[in-house]
């Protein structure tokens, strides 16, 4: 979706058309800054499968315009074999010094650590060039300060992102008691939209202890 097209309707939702009291440039913020947002909380929004072809050895990383790798299913081309995730200690226990085994020209196992989600591993060793299929987390493409630019994230995550640059607008007046009700109300639609369950932001009608 062009993210133009998103702002004009959030403006004329904001009953500010003309982008007065929310100008252009703050607009286009929150759209970069959604997505990043959104994709915190849904990895699996830009989701992305592409074939991979492998370097030689057992470390391997994603490709520089991806952030995390999801899923591998099955080996490419002409083998199709499918490659299961494993726990780095499982393999540890099962076959001490794996990571040091002869090359292979397909893969069995691969191990990812949440920790270093740019990077993982491949059982056994492979030698360089060996395709598999893999599931990408890709890293949102920022649109420019003029608003121009495709939205990255899949179709089902713009009403959520709908939501975002809604809280964030509001949430600019949230001295106000009514926008900072509006500001809450689109926070929680956005967590709906998500299936998460976030604390509820603070307003200015919070009591204080």
């Amino acid at each position: 979706m062009d993210a133009l097209t998103l702002i004009n309707a959030v403006a004329v939702e904001l009953q500010d058309a003309e982008r007065v009291r929310w100008t252009l440039l703050e607009l286009a913020g929150y759209v970069n800054d959604g997505q990043r947002f959104i994709l915190t909380k849904v990895p699996t929004a830009t989701a992305d499968e592409r074939t991979l072809a492998l370097v030689a050895g057992v470390e391997q990383a994603v490709p520089k315009d991806c952030f995390a790798l999801l899923d591998m299913p099955r080996n490419a081309d002409d083998r199709q074999t499918a490659i299961r995730q494993v726990a780095r200690a499982a393999l540890d226990a099962s076959a001490p010094g794996w990571a040091g085994g002869n090359q292979k020209n397909a893969v069995i196992h691969f191990i990812q650590d949440p920790r270093q989600p740019w990077r993982f591993d491949v059982y056994p060793p492979v030698t360089g060039g060996v395709p598999v299929v893999a599931l990408l987390a890709v890293k949102p493409v920022l649109i420019g300060e003029d608003g121009k630019g495709a939205i990255t994230l899949r179709h089902e995550y713009i009403e959520a992102l709908r939501h975002y640059l809604l809280y964030r607008a509001w949430s600019k007046d949230a001295e106000y008691g009514a926008n900072a009700q509006l500001a809450a109300a689109h926070y929680q639609a956005l967590a709906d939209a998500l299936g998460i369950a976030p604390a509820r932001p603070a307003t200015a009608n919070d009591p204080t202890t």
